[in-house]
């Protein structure tokens, strides 16, 4: 009994920490909502999006392209999140039906939860690997990404774990382009 009296006490505090960081996640969930995206911003430079090119995926004829897309940390804190080591298409979503993650699910050996760090003020970017099988209308189309944020917390004597609760997970969408 005495191993879990830790655990007891654990769990309540993380309830009680989790509901004092609030992110404000009801802002981001509508890709047309005129948000407040002052804390962090989705960006894709439209003019460094590669042509759509024919190719073969998972055995099908389609057209692909990577699309950079640069995550910015406009806080004074560092941003602690969670993904994962190989299916990174799970923290990502389009707007666009005709588009989907190209996600190469069967080259995945082994996969866990990683947690990365955005410094304030910095930004990183990922090649997010898009593909359409429309190949008669694929020309023009629109398209935004968004982006789910999972908050990591660190706690003394707990080490590291990912929040819970309603605020703990938002999304970010990012300004629409037009693929080619």
């Amino acid at each position: 009994m005495k191993k879990h009296i830790g655990f007891l006490i654990l769990i309540p505090i993380v309830f009680v920490l989790s509901s004092f960081i609030n992110t404000n996640s009801s802002k981001f969930t509508n890709p047309d909502e005129k948000a407040d995206r002052s804390d962090y911003t989705l960006n894709i430079v439209e003019a460094n999006i590669r042509p759509l090119k024919d190719t073969v995926f998972d055995g099908k004829k389609c057209l692909i392209t990577n699309c950079p897309l640069t995550l910015i940390n406009n806080t004074n804190d560092t941003l602690k999140y969670q993904s994962m080591s190989a299916s990174w298409w799970d923290n990502y979503d389009l707007d666009n039906k005709k588009f989907a993650l190209a996600a190469e699910y069967w080259i995945v050996f082994k996969n866990g939860p990683v947690v990365l760090l955005l410094l304030p003020h910095h930004q990183v970017t990922k090649d997010i690997r898009i593909l359409t099988y429309y190949k008669d209308n694929f020309r023009n189309e629109k398209l935004k990404i968004a982006m789910h944020i999972k908050k990591v917390l660190s706690l003394p004597m707990v080490g590291e774990i990912t929040q819970i609760g309603p605020d703990s997970n938002f999304v970010i969408w990012s300004n629409e382009v037009t693929i080619h």
